[in-house]
């Protein structure tokens, strides 16, 4: 018998299987990925790493009437269920495919270690990526932009800090502690392009949890001029950043971009975005930070965990699982 989950309507207008309203707490950070000035046209192509429920597939379907060639890979296996049901009710014509797997620099067996009741922090790492400390600070900042008015609840807003710290910190506590681990097949963005007769990817997406450096190891030298654009989230461990941007510029990409938004700007997680066009600067993205988009060559390295509250947390990402939330 299938599993049930939440369903909750999105901004634009769908129904989405594994949402929750906290999932449209964090919306804004699928929009996001319409803001680096990459035309998203019927007939596209777009490769969607860490899809999770789908919620930018369904973003990306919605805008070109379910005409896209659009792979969607998730590991997990309750992210998956979602987000296959998603995409077939919604754009039941649609040459969309999931596809259950997660994408490495080699291709064989690992676990996935799902977190269901912090969806936005399953990945293929046993230990997770968070800081509880950098997490709290972040999330009771004061005067939010516009556009991330709406994350940090109405009650947490209420309480002293000591106090609202405090929850916050057990909540976090707890939404971690459950991790159940799956066994994934590992694939390669290469063998992906391969086995699916890709011959030009118009718009590459990963967010992946660590995992990103793998995933971009995964693509072989005659591939990279298939891929015109991508837009990857990279935790900046052992200049992990740089990294990401060197392998970018060796790929003949003419455009790069690192910035962060506000709501990880006390992080780790940075957004690489990568063009093969040099576009009007009118076209660049608008990050919140004070700082973004980052110089490249000058980024500024701090040392911090990405943040989210327990709901933002299972809303964060990618479309990440529902029994607290997503958003990838």
């Amino acid at each position: 018998m299938q599993r049930k989950s939440p369903k909750t309507m999105l901004p634009n207008g769908l129904a989405a299987h594994g949402a929750t309203p906290n999932t449209v707490r964090l919306y804004q950070l699928i929009l996001d990925y319409f803001h680096y000035g990459v035309a998203f046209v019927p007939g596209m192509t777009v490769v969607d790493v860490g899809a999770n429920i789908g919620l930018f597939s369904l973003e990306v379907l919605q805008r070109c009437g379910g005409d896209v060639n659009l792979i969607a890979l998730e590991p997990g296996p309750l992210a998956y269920a979602d987000l296959e049901r998603n995409l077939r009710e919604h754009f039941p014509t649609s040459p969309a495919r999931p596809l259950r797997c997660a994408l490495s620099d080699h291709p064989g067996e690992a676990v996935f270690y799902d977190r269901p009741l912090a969806s936005a922090l399953s990945s293929l790492e046993p230990g997770g990526l968070t800081d509880r400390r950098q997490l709290v600070q972040s999330l009771l900042r004061p005067d939010p932009p516009a556009d991330f008015q709406s994350i940090t609840p109405r009650w947490l807003k209420r309480l002293p800090r000591p106090i609202a710290s405090q929850a916050l910190d057990w909540l976090i506590r707890r939404v971690e502690s459950k991790v159940v681990p799956a066994p994934c097949r590992l694939k390669t963005l290469s063998q992906i392009i391969a086995e699916e007769s890709i011959t030009r990817v118009d718009f590459l997406k990963v967010d992946v949890e660590g995992a990103e450096l793998k995933v971009l190891g995964g693509v072989v030298p005659a591939d990279w001029p298939k891929i015109e654009a991508l837009a990857v989230e990279v935790h900046d461990i052992d200049d992990r950043v740089e990294g990401v941007r060197r392998m970018l510029e060796d790929a003949g990409f003419a455009r790069i971009e690192v910035g962060q938004e506000w709501l990880f700007e006390s992080s780790n997680v940075y957004m690489v975005f990568a063009g093969r066009e040099r576009p009007d600067a009118s076209a660049s993205r608008d990050f919140h930070s004070a700082a973004s988009p980052v110089a490249v060559g000058s980024i500024d390295r701090r040392r911090h965990a990405r943040p989210s509250d327990p709901e933002t947390l299972t809303a964060h990402t990618s479309d990440r699982r529902g029994d607290g939330g997503p958003v990838r």
